[in-house]
């Protein structure tokens, strides 16, 4: 039986010793990627439906429009401060933390979007509400007209296309 050897990255994560400064940098590089191919997306599709415009961005977050040129150009190293400001400005959302450990995850197809989803879930008057992050996206599931609130909503089923 063939079994692949483990990427460094991996091996790194899975023993206790600290991390080199290459396996930080790749996984913040990443993170850094995403948060901005998410934002490039969220305003892709405020300026094709509410005709969202850079200047009009700038204007809503208090900024100068070059700075938004300068910022939606290129995946910089956002503070938390801008990245909500663009994200609330762009299309009304608050970030929400979504993670899922390295270590977990099944073998990737690296030519795909990267997918990472976990789900948290809360009760309150006996609904069970269901928060699911994948990728970029965020769902949120609660019982339907067929579900009851005594039977809360166990299995989710999400659709990829």
């Amino acid at each position: 039986m063939t079994t692949s050897k483990k990427t460094p990255l991996l091996s790194e994560l899975e023993s206790s010793d600290p991390l080199s400064p290459g396996v930080l940098a790749y996984l913040a590089r990443r993170v850094r990627n995403s948060h901005f191919q998410y934002l490039l997306k969220k305003f892709d599709e405020a300026e094709r439906g509410q005709g969202l415009t850079k200047s009009k961005l700038a204007e809503r977050i208090g900024q100068r429009r070059d700075r938004i040129s300068r910022l939606l150009s290129s995946p910089g190293n956002l503070t938390l401060d801008t990245y909500t400001h663009l994200l609330v400005g762009i299309a009304g959302e608050e970030p929400i933390p979504c993670s899922e450990p390295i270590l977990e995850r099944g073998t990737r197809n690296m030519q795909q979007a990267d997918l990472i989803g976990t789900a948290t879930s809360t009760t309150s008057s006996s609904t069970t509400i269901v928060d699911v992050c994948i990728g970029d996206s965020r769902l949120r599931a609660v019982p339907g007209p067929t579900e009851t609130t005594s039977s809360p909503i166990k299995t989710i089923f999400i659709e990829a296309q």
